[in-house]
């Protein structure tokens, strides 16, 4: 039976500057019907995409935080994962997991690069870790950057042969060798196909491709709300293929309300104005 109000822990980073993050999740999934319990990695002053921002590593308040929550028998419905701030934070998610994941439905989104390119902030070593950390995950949710990073396959090739076929049958392909290596749901987002972006389901339902049109411009954070509308539908007892459509229609009406805005893409999309409650799956209220 679905809760009325599932808790979920967050565990993401804070950026003062940026619609993304934490900033994004607590949002979305608070409108969805989910209570978000927050665990930052990290205080930014400005998301990564800034240059010359300030970064603080809480790899030790994280664990004096999981710590407390043990002492006080906190436990979650859900738990979703996104930015760290250094590699050793994947070993303390994975504990987390383990220590409050019984039951709960555990979502990675693998955040380490996107057209091509590692993150600054992300070592060889962090994509080994998070190889690691996926294996724990029920939900995995890597843009076609971290579908390669995870599956040791090449992105210029893959996007390659993405445009040369004209169709997401290589990143099918990846996202199927992903999930057999991990036993993860599996929702690949942003492949660029022609006019339109494609996120990708596969589960033990199927497969299934669902497109929108791509828009304009490159916006900082698209990836945190697809994850927390997903996630959110997930826990309210959505359908990987429905809520994957979800994620990516609710996406690109945010994209629609930021362009033409003129505000810098940096800062994000600005979502606030679509967040409304009929991206929530009602319950039984």
């Amino acid at each position: 039976m679905i809760k009325k109000y599932p808790r979920a822990a967050v565990i993401n980073d804070l950026s003062g500057m940026g619609r993304c993050s934490l900033a994004v999740s607590i949002a979305v999934l608070s409108v969805m019907g989910v209570t978000p319990c927050a665990l930052p990695t990290a205080v930014l002053s400005h998301q990564t995409a800034f240059e010359n921002y300030y970064s603080h590593d809480l790899s030790r308040e994280m664990e004096l935080i999981a710590s407390r929550w043990a002492d006080m028998g906190e436990r979650f419905d859900g738990i979703i994962s996104g930015y760290v701030a250094h590699h050793a934070q994947v070993e303390l998610i994975e504990k987390i997991i383990d220590d409050f994941g019984g039951g709960a439905l555990v979502l990675v989104d693998p955040v380490l690069g996107d057209n091509g390119a590692l993150y600054h902030s992300c070592s060889r070593e962090t994509v080994t870790r998070m190889r690691s950390l996926a294996g724990k995950a029920d939900v995995l949710t890597p843009n076609l950057t971290e579908l390669c990073a995870l599956t040791g396959a090449d992105y210029d090739e893959t996007a390659g042969d993405i445009a040369h076929s004209g169709g997401v049958q290589p990143a099918l392909e990846l996202a199927r060798k992903l999930r057999a290596e991990t036993g993860a749901k599996i929702a690949v987002t942003g492949v660029s196909v022609g006019n339109t972006l494609c996120n990708l389901s596969l589960d033990e339902n199927g497969e299934g491709v669902t497109s929108n049109e791509k828009i304009g411009g490159c916006f900082s954070g698209t990836g945190d709300i697809f994850s927390s509308v997903l996630f959110g539908s997930l826990l309210m007892g959505g359908d990987l293929q429905g809520s994957v459509k979800r994620a990516g229609d609710f996406v690109t009406a945010a994209i629609k309300n930021t362009v033409g805005s003129g505000e810098d893409p940096r800062y994000g999309v600005r979502f606030e104005g679509v967040l409304r409650g009929d991206i929530r799956i009602k319950n039984n209220e």
